[in-house]
């Protein structure tokens, strides 16, 4: 693994590996894949983390954004939080795991599904720091949700806080 390492940038790390069979597709085989999402709060920007996560200088409250996070959980139509344009079949998916966490001044959101829409994890973390700031309640990111118009979302929020973590298989 060093070896692969060592070909690859430095924001890619293989950490474990396997054979597999040649009819393996990474892609489609998947069941299912976690991303993180990284929001600074604090009033001032870091030299050291702008690059790795959102600065949000407003007060967040971590428990209205945890409830908004639970309407995402389950099987629902994620047209609206989806990137206008994309070419998928279906905009159905399964939202197996959802939810924020702070330590110190940092909020992560982990959310774990089936498969992912271009900008819909971005897009729902906009929609949950809207919460988290008091500008929508809990209620209306539901009503988002079922509405399937992506013209009433918030604009995705940056994708310098967004990460893979994990894929299973």
């Amino acid at each position: 693994m060093r070896a692969l390492n060592a070909l690859l940038p430095a924001g890619i790390v293989v950490t474990r590996a396997a054979c597999a069979e040649d009819s393996f597709d990474p892609r489609r085989d998947a069941r299912s894949r976690s991303y993180e999402y990284c929001v600074l709060n604090q009033q001032i920007r870091s030299a050291f983390e702008f690059r790795y996560s959102w600065l949000v200088r407003d007060p967040l409250d971590l428990r209205a954004m945890n409830e908004a996070a639970a309407v995402f959980l389950g099987e629902h139509d994620f047209a609206s939080v989806r990137s206008l344009g994309s070419a998928e079949k279906t905009t159905v998916r399964r939202v197996l795991a959802s939810e924020w966490h702070c330590e110190g001044k940092f909020l992560t959101y982990r959310v774990e599904a089936t498969a992912f829409l271009r900008h819909m994890v971005r897009t729902m973390v906009a929609a949950m720091v809207d919460a988290g700031r008091g500008a929508t309640t809990r209620e209306q990111i539901a009503e988002l949700l079922a509405s399937r118009n992506r013209a009433l979302a918030p604009a995705p929020a940056p994708a310098c806080g967004l990460y893979l973590v994990e894929v299973r298989y």
